[in-house]
């Protein structure tokens, strides 16, 4: 009696179908676990800029300088909007302009115009004290008591920073010459922010203490950044702790 040698066409195709089937198998597995551990790592990285953002802000919006006095400007905001405007580098990557924006815990607040965002470049400009030194510390020469602190997205090809930057004069009246001191990134991967300021009635976009001699009742900051080309929306928003009325009328 003859024994069959080999395998037939039918089982090799056979064997050939199941191992695609489960090489497919494990294929999807593999991606889904990678996409998954991708999403994870993105709102790690989202959470940790989130944190970042708002406990800067926060800090410097409740030590503003009160209104009134030498120190009128205790908060200045200007409105701008458009973008990358001529010579500015663009922020915005491609491929996160049509994607859908993710909101920070805030997000039912910051739904409203959330698109505009993305191209905001408003600057805010604060009048703060600074921290108190160390115990046994000397202050440096060159600091004083109050510093004004600019918040802004750089987009100029020109400066090595990019995204959020905040900017510190620590002395008020700098000396003929100086250099100013080097910007501080706050979050590179920012592409926008908008500011605005509630005056107890209304929201309004601009705001100045040096004219109104006030401060808001409240700052809302509202920071666009992208995450792994994923666009995300972070909102602050502070009531500074000097918030009141520098000068009311006249007295006659």
């Amino acid at each position: 009696m003859s024994r069959r040698a080999g395998f037939t066409l039918l089982e090799v195709l056979l064997a050939s179908t199941l191992a695609a089937v489960v090489g497919l198998a494990v294929a999807q597995l593999v991606q889904v676990a990678h996409r998954a551990e991708r999403a994870v790592r993105t709102r790690a990285e989202a959470r940790a800029v989130r944190a970042v953002i708002a406990r800067r802000l926060e800090a410097d919006l409740r030590a503003v300088v009160p209104a009134g006095g030498l120190h009128a400007s205790g908060i200045i905001g200007q409105s701008f909007a458009g973008g990358a405007g001529a010579g500015a580098e663009e922020l915005l990557p491609p491929d996160a302009a049509g994607r859908p924006i993710v909101f920070g815990p805030a997000g039912d607040l910051a739904a409203a115009g959330a698109a505009d965002v993305l191209q905001g470049r408003d600057v805010i400009t604060l009048a703060v004290f600074g921290p108190p030194p160390t115990w046994g510390d000397v202050e440096p020469v060159g600091h004083g008591g109050f510093w004004q602190v600019l918040w802004e997205i750089d987009d100029d090809p020109l400066t090595l920073e990019r995204g959020l930057v905040r900017r510190v004069q620590r002395l008020r009246d700098p000396l003929p010459g100086s250099e100013p001191e080097p910007a501080e990134v706050i979050a590179e991967e920012a592409v926008g922010l908008e500011v605005r300021f509630w005056d107890g009635t209304a929201w309004t976009d601009v705001w100045d203490s040096g004219a109104s001699d006030t401060l808001p009742l409240a700052v809302e900051v509202r920071v666009a950044v992208v995450i792994a080309g994923e666009p995300h929306v972070v909102q602050v928003l502070v009531a500074p702790a000097q918030a009141r009325v520098g000068a009311v009328g006249t007295t006659r």
